[in-house]
């Protein structure tokens, strides 16, 4: 065979393709000059990845090549991975390029979308339909990854994402029909990610709903930020009855209606605004909320409970509903509150094993004192481990040392307890 001859040109495009794909996207791209033979390679590469920090002419007519408005017998390769990222554009760059690259990877049926886009321009109303991304139903879409953007529109009646598993959104002001109907439009769902933060709510939106309602979720993040605080409410349904890790996180104390979940494992809370150090005198109708969200989270093994969510729930001042399933409980940078919330975890938790308490660190017990139960809980029968962490500046207190004591004396399977590093005997 002569040694001239270029063995590897001779392989199936699909092959080649495959093989550029393998290189950074901007190096591959550059393989077109190599012969005719490679100019046209580019339409069977499966993995796409285009970043600029802002899209120049060069930078629009390469994309416009890679992912053409219109579809082609040459361009069939089916896209496994496209990653866009853009860090600031002019306003016209969504609807007049972004969508029209996004419609064309959806016609070539990409498997994973990544999108990131910025989600501010001046001059620009989130959510206004022209401005707004746009993503066409797909069969093909396993993952899709979007943060930013001047508003979504997605359909969301039933079998348009039909095969759609993982699903992470952060995004400003969404469009209130797109959060109470499109996460019930998902069968395949099997991961959630959603941060929404509102800064831009109409006078009119007094209540906005988020309904998750998802057969084959396993994981959930939820996270709502609201920058206005008038007299808007937030209503949250979860239905996931497969659903086994769940973390919410929001700064209002929004209200929760959650659904049986069987399949439950771990449950991390940060809701509510840090009641502690804020004057909240119009939010006490809002209490009661915090004990509804841990009632429906009753079957949890591990529950984690954040400095806010643990001062929503000690103002409550309501007894905690019995919650069978925890075995594992950690309070995280708890306030003075959170140490209010130890005797009633132990009193609600009968199944308690294992307790992590970390202590934040200006935290006082002015004002506070252990009152032992009046029955023993049932919970001291089985706890195991016990654990104060950065308690250093309220290990002498009177109150903390007699709770200490209690526990102690009256754990009988306890076996290790840790108070700022030190291990008490047991």
């Amino acid at each position: 065979m002569s040694k001239d001859v270029d063995i590897i040109s001779t392989l199936p495009d699909d092959l080649l393709g495959r093989i550029i794909s393998l290189l950074p996207t901007k190096d591959a791209i550059g393989t077109a000059v190599l012969s005719s033979r490679w100019k046209n390679l580019m339409d069977f590469v499966p993995v796409l990845d285009l970043a600029c920090h802002v899209p120049t002419a060069g930078f629009i007519d390469t994309v416009k090549k890679l992912l053409p408005s219109t579809s082609s017998l040459a361009n069939t390769q089916v896209i496994q991975n496209l990653r866009l990222q853009i860090c600031e554009c002019h306003w016209c760059i969504v609807p007049v390029h972004v969508n029209r690259w996004v419609r064309s990877a959806i016609e070539r049926k990409v498997v994973h979308l990544d999108l990131c886009l910025p989600d501010f321009v001046s001059g620009t109303v989130a959510n206004d339909v022209v401005l707004a991304l746009h993503i066409m139903a797909s069969d093909s879409l396993q993952t899709l990854n979007i943060r930013g953007g001047l508003g979504l529109r997605m359909p969301y009646t039933t079998g348009s994402f039909k095969n759609l598993k993982t699903f992470n959104l952060r995004i400003n002001n969404p469009d209130k029909e797109i959060l109470a109907n499109l996460f019930c439009s998902l069968p395949q769902l099997e991961e959630l990610s959603v941060e929404a933060t509102f800064s831009m709510i109409r006078p009119g939106d007094m209540t906005i709903c988020i309904n998750i309602i998802s057969p084959a979720l396993k994981q959930l993040c939820l996270c709502i930020n609201q920058k206005d605080y008038h007299d808007v409410d937030f209503k949250i349904l979860i239905d996931t009855p497969m659903l086994q890790s769940i973390f919410l996180g929001d700064d209002f104390l929004a209200a929760y209606l959650v659904k049986s979940l069987p399949c439950i494992v771990k449950a991390t809370l940060a809701v509510g605004r840090n009641l502690y150090y804020e004057d909240y005198s119009e939010y006490d109708k809002r209490f009661f909320r915090a004990i509804e969200l841990i009632r429906g989270l009753s079957n949890v093994k591990y529950l984690s409970v954040t400095s806010d969510a643990s001062a929503a729930l000690d103002w409550a001042d309501q007894d905690f509903p019995i919650l069978h399933g925890v075995t594992d409980l950690e309070l995280d940078d708890v306030p003075f509150s959170g140490i209010s919330l130890i005797p009633k975890f132990l009193k609600s938790a009968p199944n308690l094993k294992n307790i992590v308490v970390t202590i934040h660190p200006e935290v006082e017990l002015t004002g506070w004192s252990w009152i032992s139960p009046e029955t023993l809980p049932t919970s001291l029968s089985h706890l195991e481990n016990f654990e104060i962490k950065e308690a250093e500046t309220i290990s002498h207190e009177p109150s903390f040392v007699t709770m200490i004591k209690y526990i102690i004396e009256n754990a009988k399977a306890l076996k290790v307890f840790m108070v700022y590093g030190y291990r008490f005997v047991v």
